[in-house]
């Protein structure tokens, strides 16, 4: 399985028909508009793909707030109903993780930099928090 993100029209084609099965009273078309002024806002998307499949699609946006400091926060996650049983949402669950624990690290240290005392704090509670997390029981 790979993770990449979505980095054009194409790639967003591809994907669309996942959250669409959760996502039913959104037609093709306005799914797809949705999710571009979205990306143009920020968000980004990131899908699990095998064989030429997409298996999962995650939006995410990657954001910055006093309390919490730089985090990423998951707005949707899908997995395609028949690929449910293939892990194809844990390893986008790990994907987004890693991804978050990086953006974390890189913003608090900057290019060439030693992160500040609080990036440490942030990244420490990143994986602190990682750490933590117990698998969701499987429903199918």
């Amino acid at each position: 399985m790979h993770v990449p993100l979505v980095e054009s029209d194409a790639d967003l084609e591809r994907v669309v028909p996942v959250p669409s099965e959760l996502r039913g009273r959104f037609d093709r078309e306005t799914l797809v508009a949705q999710i571009e002024r979205q990306r143009a806002a920020g968000d980004q998307v990131a899908f699990v793909e095998s064989d030429g499949d997409v298996l999962c699609v995650a939006g995410f946006v990657v954001g910055l707030k006093l309390a919490r400091g730089r985090h990423v926060y998951v707005d949707d996650l899908v997995t395609a109903e028949r690929h449910r049983p293939s892990g194809a949402g844990a390893a986008m669950i790990a994907w987004l993780e890693a991804h978050a624990l990086e953006r974390v690290l890189t913003a608090a240290r900057g290019p060439g930099r030693v992160a500040p005392r609080s990036g440490d704090r942030n990244a420490a509670r990143a994986r602190s928090a990682a750490s933590r997390r117990r698998p969701c029981p499987s429903t199918g």
